[in-house]
């Protein structure tokens, strides 16, 4: 049943646009099921990203979204902050215990939140409200990665790794690696990947990468800058749904490898120092530079596009993805920037907006209706399903009772497809 139709247009500079919005509502198994179709014919120039806040006049570390779309601003000097909302409102959470630096963050199956700081771990159950130590006496932090098992392994400045099987609730020690273990990750193949930087001799370093297989028990070094790259360091590593691992080396550009670590090949020795990279839901790699830049790769690293425009020529250090792919920045100044779009494909034709978007249905969890947003580039034959969690497509379109539990709705058009899942409340 279509429920309305709008069509809106207007001029903008020299640009036409058009947005048209359909609205239908199906009842499917005893629920009832509101989609909301935007069709973007054209996009008004516009700044890619817009400020959302000044939490400190340093450095945002570490941004992060959970699940309830919370985004949370670790800074360099002052502690740890959390918006409910994509557009700011922004307030210091955690301040008594957390303390002013605020070096890292992940959140295990579970949603919680685990912050590395200079007093060590820290874990919240309750959205960040709340915060107890995890720590045991840990020294400062530099990284934390957790993986499928909710093995927790840390890395700190200068006295090396530890891990935790019992959420944080004790720690191991792992033994040093290398003279400065930095950055880590787990992949989903099972894997953590930890960059470390050695010190050569004075003034000359040389990075490097560690991979472990049995959840930090054993080490291999996997890859090694050149020596022509003296002075170079592993700044940052990050790893996609496919199991692909990518490296930003600060003076060998964006590495990769497609084997779990065996191979590794630079995918763009230009694309230098670059401080963070972050992946979106879609596998698109983005990547923020010292210059105050952000670029972004929807082939794994193979081509790159600039995404710059609103910023302010800071340097990037810190970018997060929340659940309907709306990217976030912070910057040397203290300052997160969101995109004004979810991050997208550009059009290289005309250079509007060319973008698929499947929202998360809202609300969720529901009892007896939600909406479910998407987008379109153009107008072409859809389809959008819902799926339990044993693959069956719900196909009935009657009025008996769906059991509660968690179900899935994909979305397919023109090649593109995306998955989210939903919760029903009975």
């Amino acid at each position: 049943m279509i429920q309305g139709t709008k069509t809106r247009e207007g001029v903008c500079g020299v640009r036409r646009y058009r947005h048209r919005k359909i609205g239908c509502k199906k009842m499917i198994g005893g629920l009832t099921l509101w989609t909301v179709l935007g069709i973007t014919l054209a996009a008004p120039a516009q700044d890619y990203w817009k400020q959302i806040g000044k939490l400190s006049s340093t450095r945002i570390t570490v941004l992060a979204v959970n699940s309830s779309g919370h985004i949370f601003a670790g800074t360099q000097d002052d502690g740890l902050w959390r918006s409910t909302h994509r557009d700011g409102n922004w307030k210091q959470v955690g301040t008594d215990k957390l303390g002013s630096y605020i070096s890292t963050f992940a959140i295990n199956r579970n949603g919680d939140i685990f912050v590395g700081t200079s007093r060590g771990v820290f874990r919240s159950s309750d959205g960040g409200t709340s915060w107890i130590a995890a720590n045991t006496g840990l020294p400062t932090i530099n990284s934390i990665a957790i993986d499928s098992n909710d093995v927790i392994i840390v890395s700190t400045i200068d006295q090396g790794i530890f891990r935790s099987k019992t959420n944080g609730e004790s720690w191991q020690y792992l033994g040093r690696i290398d003279l400065y273990a930095f950055k880590i990750v787990a992949t989903l193949s099972g894997h953590f990947f930890l960059t470390t930087n050695c010190c050569l001799n004075v003034g000359n370093w040389m990075g490097s990468i560690h991979r472990s297989s049995d959840g930090g028990d054993t080490w291999q070094v996997v890859y090694r800058d050149p020596p022509s790259f003296t002075g170079s360091l592993i700044m940052d590593i990050n790893s996609n749904a496919w199991g692909d691992v990518f490296a930003a080396s600060l003076w060998n550009g964006i590495i990769r490898s497609t084997d779990n670590g065996d191979y590794w090949s630079v995918t763009n020795s230009s694309l230098v120092n670059v401080n963070c990279l972050a992946v979106n839901s879609r596998g698109y790699l983005f990547a923020g530079q010292q210059e105050g830049e952000i670029l972004y790769s929807p082939d794994r690293g193979e081509t790159w596009t600039r995404r710059g425009a609103g910023l302010m020529n800071n340097r990037i250090w810190s970018i997060a993805f929340d659940a309907n792919d709306f990217a976030y920045a912070g910057d040397d100044s203290g300052r997160v920037f969101r995109s004004a779009q979810p991050t997208v494909i550009e059009n290289s034709v005309d250079g509007r907006m060319a973008y698929f978007t499947l929202a998360q249905n809202h609300p969720n969890p529901f009892n007896l209706s939600t909406t479910i947003s998407f987008s379109l580039p153009r107008a072409g034959f859809v389809t959008l399903k819902i799926y339990n969690l044993l693959g069956e497509e719900i196909a009935t379109l009657t009025n008996e009772q769906c059991a509660g539990g968690v179900y899935v709705y994909r979305l397919r058009a023109q090649g593109f497809s995306q998955s989210r899942k939903l919760v029903l409340l009975r």
